[in-house]
């Protein structure tokens, strides 16, 4: 598995981004989903990263830079067939 900056936009990330919304949405009041969707994860404070297996997207997370020496967790989600693999 590789860890790489990546482009939310791109058709596995948009996938994986997808799940991660559709569980937000399912497992949270409206009102306390903060998950970002692909133009805010475009931002230019946001550092966006995909990690691949065999050149497939399977995980995604981005951090949003809130300072210089501060950043905040966004949008973190691994495909259902990824997760407790270590």
């Amino acid at each position: 598995m590789v860890i790489e900056p990546g482009d939310p936009s791109s058709a596995d990330a948009r996938a994986v981004l997808a799940a991660h919304l559709t569980f937000a949405h399912g497992n949270s009041p409206a009102h306390a989903v903060h998950a970002m969707d692909v133009s805010g994860l475009t931002a230019p404070d946001v550092s966006f990263f995909c990690a691949r297996e065999d050149a497939t997207g399977v995980a995604v997370g981005a951090l949003r830079h809130l300072s210089p020496d501060h950043a905040e967790i966004k949008s973190m989600h691994t495909a259902a067939a990824y997760r407790g693999r270590g």
